[in-house]
């Protein structure tokens, strides 16, 4: 089940979100990330330390999540 969806914005972008990416997990502030192009089991921290330097950061990232009922 998934527990919410991710957008991704790099610099190049400007401000446009171009990538989405599954939630599929939180273990103890893990956040478990599935999405094509790399590893399907990655971590949002992975993700980020990845994207966090270069020519072309990630900027921003916005998140949707269902409602709990």
């Amino acid at each position: 089940m998934a527990l919410g969806i991710l957008f991704f914005s790099w610099k190049k972008d400007n401000g446009a979100y171009n990538h989405a990416a599954v939630v599929t997990g939180n273990n103890q502030g893990v956040v478990r990330i599935a999405q094509h192009g790399f590893n399907d089991r990655d971590t949002l921290a992975a993700i980020m330390a990845r994207n966090r330097t270069g020519p072309n950061p990630i900027v921003e990232v916005g998140a949707l999540r269902p409602m709990s009922r």
